[in-house]
């Protein structure tokens, strides 16, 4: 894992790329500001309490609203509340009347748009969304990031089919997946297991493709199997990713008997 003194150093160099760019390429610039924020969140979580004393504090929050600023302009509102947080959070540790103004100015902006997001039933999702998209990134500035990539990966998808985006959570949950793979099979039995029986659900619900979602049941299970001493939870996920597992193989034993009288019909009209 990095230090907080070299996620410190990084964020600096993506701070003076992020000037560089600031009249030749805006979106790169922005795109300089993300990652400087990402490797100072990452040198306040390492250095906790004292972070306060860090000489980075006032280039973090400065950094976290100018993102926040963007992602607003971009209609990305939920983003934008969980970036002006972390810019409140950092202001809160300067001393100073300006340092107070623009904490009072970021908290008021989060609460402004909280009220916005109250107007949609799906506020606390697309709020954890945002943190979990911010904990994926925030894994990249580890020395081996798979396997938080993987668990992280494995939260968001779970997020986003809640929250009723199929697409999204099927191309997650195949990340998550070839996260695990990067891994010794014993560190992520249960995290691969999770989303590959998530995935054929989609699979066999949404793309009705009942052959792709057999075979990602029986890995499902076969690594549900080798979980010693399964948890309540984890048995009944086994126990559902097998009666799921039925229902595509039945699924699939139809299908040519639906093909041969789809045939027979098409003949006939002809």
């Amino acid at each position: 894992m990095e230090t907080a003194e070299v996620c410190s150093r990084q964020a600096m160099q993506w701070l003076a790329m992020a000037e560089q760019m600031e009249n030749a390429s805006p979106g790169k610039e922005i795109e300089c500001l993300q990652k400087a924020r990402i490797y100072f969140a990452e040198a306040a979580r390492i250095l906790q309490d004292d972070y306060s004393l860090s000489a980075s504090v006032q280039q973090h929050a400065d950094t976290c609203r100018k993102c926040a600023e963007w992602m607003q302009q971009q209609g990305d509102l939920p983003g934008a509340i969980v970036a002006w947080q972390e810019a409140a959070d950092m202001y809160r540790l300067l001393p100073g009347s300006e340092a107070k103004t623009q904490n009072s100015r970021c908290v008021q902006l989060v609460m402004q748009g909280m009220m916005h997001l109250k107007q949609n039933p799906l506020t606390r999702l697309s709020l954890l969304i945002a943190h979990h998209e911010r904990r994926i990134l925030q894994c990249y500035t580890q020395t081996a990031p798979s396997l938080c990539l993987a668990e992280n990966t494995r939260r968001l998808a779970d997020l986003l089919m809640r929250s009723q985006m199929p697409q999204e959570a099927e191309e997650n949950y195949t990340k998550a997946i070839d996260f695990c793979l990067q891994l010794p099979p014993e560190e992520t039995p249960y995290c691969q297991a999770h989303c590959r029986h998530k995935l054929a659900d989609l699979l066999l619900n949404y793309r009705e493709a009942p052959e792709q979602a057999a075979a990602q049941y029986r890995q499902a299970i076969a690594l549900y199997q080798q979980i010693p001493n399964l948890s309540q939870m984890q048995t009944a996920a086994l126990l559902q990713a097998q009666n799921n597992l039925h229902k595509a193989e039945r699924w699939m034993k139809k299908q040519p008997k639906m093909e041969r009288e789809d045939h027979e019909q098409n003949r006939d009209t002809i």
